[in-house]
Parts: C-alpha cells; sequence; structure tokens
C-alpha cells in the first residue's frame, strides 16, 4: 500500500482491521448495536438498499 503512496494513517488502520480478522478476534457477534440504537441493526443487504444511489 506504501508503494501506491496511500497516507500512512489509512495503511495503519487497514493493517490493524486485517490483523484483527486475521487472528479471529473479530469472529464473535454482540448485541451492543441493538441496545444503543434501541432497535436491531440494518442487514447489509437493507443498508444497500437504502442507500443504493450512492453505490451506483
Amino acid at each position: 500500500m506504501r508503494s501506491k503512496r496511500l497516507p500512512i494513517d489509512f495503511v495503519l488502520v487497514m493493517v490493524t482491521i486485517y490483523t484483527t480478522a486475521r487472528l479471529g478476534l473479530a469472529g464473535s457477534m454482540t448485541s451492543n448495536t441493538e441496545q444503543l440504537l434501541n432497535h436491531s441493526p440494518l442487514t447489509i443487504r437493507q443498508y444497500i438498499e437504502d442507500y443504493r444511489q450512492f453505490w451506483l
């Protein structure tokens, strides 16, 4: 990523996200979002449908 001249802060965030997933630390689900919002979070499908105009 650095060879593509991406900003170092972006590279560090991407490395952190990748490492977290690679180590299996992102494998569990919690109900924190639902508790904070007082309703179920959107599914990725619903989010994409709701914001379709921004994806195209």
